[in-house]
């Protein structure tokens, strides 16, 4: 009997040993486990010189990167003869962070080949971008094809996804500056100082226009703005006052830029001696609402779709910032003068 309970104490213990060794294997595998760290977690893990890395399973255990060879993708870029605020530079440098293998060819657009371009594609705004076949190669292509329209053995990439400059259809005027608002929309005030400061210069000699963001749906005849409705109404009234009382809008458009929050649009009309009712009646009458439409007609016809931006001599567009100076957009204007 006593040597059955040994052999049952040797077993036993055995058996135990065994167990704890299984579940010290088990704990250190599962330590191992969530110890590995995913050999990348984005296609920036995988960059290497020359090629094109993707990380495939990004921040899993199997993550892996895969690579392959960069395309090498000619662009050629057809700028205008003058532009006082084209940047072709900065919109191929984010195309290149797309696109690595891009290489850009500068075309003027009075070579052949630039004409030939905008004859095909029926290009009307510069500095337009025409990529090769070659970037059907490259891993970004399938969401490319969205912000292009292909022809032949080419590619334009879509105006709304270049930028804007130059509109090479629309004729020069001369100290014409036109500015595109949004009244609901942050940063208008300090556009319209700058467009005030400018247009009171006694030597600047330009004449100015302001428009609204908007569209009119030429099947319905319903109007929309960025902003809602309640946007149409304040820019309704704007023009307005705009209307009989001219000498008085940028002072009336000033306060309502700095009061925006605020509902009680009286406060500014009564502010600056304007009559109230005269411009209520109007505003909700079918002469506010043509009054409105004509101050949105510029931004659907050239497509503008945020604000605020300053179209110069009716051929140039360009954005602003709390930065930007009267100053600055003078010796613009001057300097495209001098060039023509």
């Amino acid at each position: 009997m006593k040597r059955f309970f040994l052999v049952l104490t040797i077993c036993v213990f055995f058996v135990s040993v065994s167990v704890a060794c299984l579940a010290q294997e088990v704990q250190t595998e599962i330590k191992q486990q969530e110890e590995i760290v995913p050999l990348c977690r984005s296609n920036q893990d995988c960059m290497r010189p020359g090629v094109v890395g993707v990380c495939q399973s990004p921040g899993e255990k199997i993550a892996r990167c895969v690579w392959q060879e960069v395309a090498q993708i000619p662009l050629e870029i057809i700028v205008p003869n003058n532009c006082r605020t084209c940047q072709a530079e900065s919109t191929i440098a984010g195309i290149q962070q797309i696109f690595f293998g891009v290489n850009p060819i500068y075309l003027n657009e009075d070579d052949e080949r630039a004409k030939d371009f905008i004859k095909r594609f029926k290009i009307e705004v510069l500095p337009a971008y025409i990529f090769s076949r070659e970037i059907e190669r490259d891993p970004n292509f399938e969401k490319f094809q969205e912000m292009s329209i292909k022809d032949e053995d080419r590619y334009y990439l879509k105006p709304q996804f270049s930028g804007v400059s130059y509109f090479s259809n629309r004729k020069f005027k001369k100290n014409q500056l036109d500015l595109f608002l949004s009244i609901g929309s942050p940063g208008m005030f300090q556009s319209v100082k700058i467009a005030e400061e400018i247009s009171k210069g006694k030597k600047s000699n330009i004449k100015l226009s302001f428009h609204f963001l908007g569209i009119k749906n030429s099947d319905t005849g319903v109007c929309v703005t960025p902003g809602g409705q309640r946007e149409m109404e304040e820019e309704k009234v704007y023009a307005c006052v705009d209307k009989y009382y001219p000498k008085k809008s940028f002072d009336y458009l000033s306060c309502r830029l700095l009061k925006i929050n605020s509902i009680w649009i009286e406060d500014c009309l009564i502010q600056n001696g304007i009559k109230v009712n005269k411009i209520k009646k109007c505003a909700q009458s079918n002469e506010g609402q043509k009054l409105f439409e004509k101050m949105i007609q510029l931004s659907q016809e050239l497509d503008i779709r945020y604000a605020p931006i300053f179209l110069m001599d009716n051929v140039e567009i360009f954005g602003v910032t709390d930065q930007t100076t009267p100053e600055e957009i003078m010796t613009a204007i001057q300097s495209f003068e001098d060039k023509k």
